[in-house]
């Protein structure tokens, strides 16, 4: 009576063990796909994050090209507005 009382609880507890080795195992393979997802994901934002780099780079060159002719331009119109003062004081003072 108490073998059979032992092999009904052994058989409860192998019972038990293979559901949790079941559980186990889906809770891996779950696991699995979440790692592959992340790994997609990781991919598409190392993609976009070149992408954006790229971009914020042309914008950058753009500005500094922008910013060149803008100083170009400025230093070229005051040339022209100390030459349209200093020509008169000049012409002015030759005389």
């Amino acid at each position: 009576m108490a073998a059979d009382h032992i092999d009904v609880r052994m058989a409860r507890l192998e019972g038990a063990y293979e559901e949790i080795s079941s559980r186990l195992g889906s809770i891996d393979q779950r696991c699995g796909s979440i790692d592959q997802r992340f790994g997609s994901l990781e991919q598409r934002l190392g993609s976009l994050e070149q992408r954006l780099s790229a971009e914020i780079a042309g914008v950058r060159s753009e500005l500094l090209d922008h910013r060149r002719q803008t100083s170009a331009q400025f230093y070229w119109l005051l040339t022209f507005v100390l030459g349209s003062i200093l020509v008169p004081v000049l012409r002015d003072l030759i005389r």
